[in-house]
This record gives structure tokens, sequence and C-alpha cells, in this order.
């Protein structure tokens, strides 16, 4: 009982870092597998939290009559639900594999028949304080996660063998690799009869479900770095080129100096001083190019920009 206020705040400050990493990395980059990755964080995050509350709350409120069980049933159902999908989607997004459409059935089909043995469950625990059926779905729960996570890793990190590009492949497969490992020692951590109290089995299973997410957030923010930095010097020599998809955008002269320079990787303060001009003007400039450009970062304009003026040059 104890254990749990510094756990809770540990937790929170884990979520907030780990979430708003994963945010600025979707937002800068714009590539699906970022959005996946930043989905799957907020996920799992929202998991570890309902994990450390309701371990706590039916111990404080729980009384005769109370349907705390059940109200933490009704909540968590839904996050083990959608974590398990984006744990999916993430590792095709890795691969750059769309999310199969037969294997989005067969997780709608499993999930469905979950839920109304879920809501079984739920009534024989409310109405009769029955909790056998409960005890008895409880390990399917907690398999299907497991289960989603071994098969998805193990799955993208035998397809990463055919990916031509090393530096690709090798980063395919760390990451898929790094999560088998993860879910495989969350399988024995969690639903195995370890020898450790039920304070100490909170504080770590809270501890790594948050932790194993920051190697995950190096590789990533690496693979944004490479992929910004290769774009950035590929249109570094794209010169009258470069102006001709300017003008084709409709950018201003000044506008076109200013995205000229956001191109060869120059932040905010490089480009005031270089053009003698103010942080806010720099800040209005670039939002109207994005505007004219359709985009929202500088990874993306680098992006557009590098496959529209390799489009026009086939």
């Amino acid at each position: 009982m104890e254990i749990f206020i510094p756990v809770y705040i540990v937790s929170i400050a884990l979520t907030a870092v780990t979430v708003f990493w994963a945010a600025a990395l979707s937002k800068n980059s714009g590539q699906r597998l970022h959005r996946a990755f930043f989905f799957f964080v907020i996920l799992n995050d929202s998991v570890c939290l309902a994990d450390v509350l309701f371990q706590y709350l039916p111990n404080r409120v729980a009384g005769a009559g109370s349907g705390s069980g059940a109200i933490a049933g009704f909540l968590v159902f839904p996050l083990l639900a959608a974590f398990t999908y984006l744990v999916l989607e993430f590792q095709f997004a890795l691969a750059g594999m769309p999310f199969p459409a037969i294997l989005r059935k067969a997780w709608i089909a499993f999930w469905g028949l979950l839920f109304v043995g879920f809501l079984a469950a739920e009534f024989r625990q409310i109405v009769d304080r029955d909790f056998r059926l409960t005890q008895a779905l409880q390990p399917v729960f907690n398999s299907a996660i497991v289960i989603s996570g071994l098969g998805s890793a193990l799955f993208i990190y035998l397809r990463g063998r055919t990916v031509a590009d090393p530096a690709e492949r090798r980063f395919i497969r760390t990451i898929s690799g790094y999560i088998f490992i993860a879910f495989l020692v969350f399988g024995v951590l969690f639903y195995s009869p370890l020898p450790l109290s039920s304070g100490a089995r909170l504080f770590v299973r809270s501890l790594l479900g948050f932790l194993y997410l920051f190697p995950l957030l190096v590789w990533m923010n690496g693979r944004f770095r490479k992929t910004k930095n290769a774009l950035l010097t590929g249109l570094a020599g794209a010169g009258a080129a470069l102006d001709r998809w300017f003008e084709s955008k409709g950018l201003s002269p000044r506008e076109r100096e200013i995205a000229r320079r956001v191109l060869e990787g120059k932040s905010n303060a490089a480009i005031e001083k270089e053009l003698f001009i103010g942080r806010r003007t720099v800040e209005s400039h670039l939002y109207s190019i994005y505007r004219k450009t359709g985009v929202k970062s500088r990874l993306q304009l680098a992006r557009l920009a590098a496959s529209e003026i390799a489009a026009a040059a086939e």
C-alpha cells in the first residue's frame, strides 16, 4: 500500500517524458512509422498507469457492494485491446507494410469474442459475486498481449532479411528483436509464479513497463536524424531544380531564401542572423511556406521537395 505513491509519481514522470519525446518525433518526422510509434507509446503508458492505479484502488475503495473491480475492468479492457492493435500496427509500419486486412478481421473477431466473455464475467461478478469466469478469462487477456508482441516481432524480424539496404535491415531487425525479447521478459515476469511480494511485483512491472521504451526512443530518434540528414544532403546540390520547385509552389523571393536555408539544415536562429530578420518574421514565413506546400515540419518539407524533384527529373 505504502509503495503506491512513489511508484505512481515515477510512473507519471516517465509517462510525460516518453509521450512528449515520441510526440516530438512524430510531429517533426511526419512518417507513418513515427506516428504509429507515438500511439504505441501512449497506449503502452496508459496500460502501465492503469495497472498501477487498479492494483491500488480496489484495496482503498472496495467494500461491500462496491463495483470498483467492474469499473477497473471496463476501463482496462479497451486499453488492452487497443494496445495489442498498436503493437501490430507499429511492427508493420517498421517494415513499411500495410496492416493486413485478414489480420485486422482476425483481431476484431478475437477481441469481439473476448468482449462477450468479459461482459458475462462482469455480470456474474457484480450480481452473483462470482469471480470464477473472471479468473478463467484473465490468462486469455494476458496471453493475447504477450502473443501479439512476440508474434509480430518475430514475423518482422524474419522479414527483415529481405530488405536490401544493410542499414535499414539492421534497424528493422534491431527494433523487432528487441521487442521480441522485451515481451518475452514481460511474459515471464508478469505471468509466472515468481517469488515476489505484490508490492515488489508492482514496482518492477511498472518500472520496466516504462523503461523498456527508452532504447526504442533512442533508436527511433537516430532513425529520424539519419533520414533528415540524408534528405537535406541530397537537396543541397539540387540548385536550379530546387528553384523551379520553389516557383511551382508559389513561394515569394524571401520565402525561397528561407526555404533554401531550411533545406540546408539551418535552424531558425541561424536564418535570423544570416538574413538579418527577427524570429517572428522567420516563423511567419515558415508558416506561409508550410501552408503553400501542404506540410507541417522541416522534414516533411524536405521529403516533399526530394520526391517531387526526383519525379520531375525522370
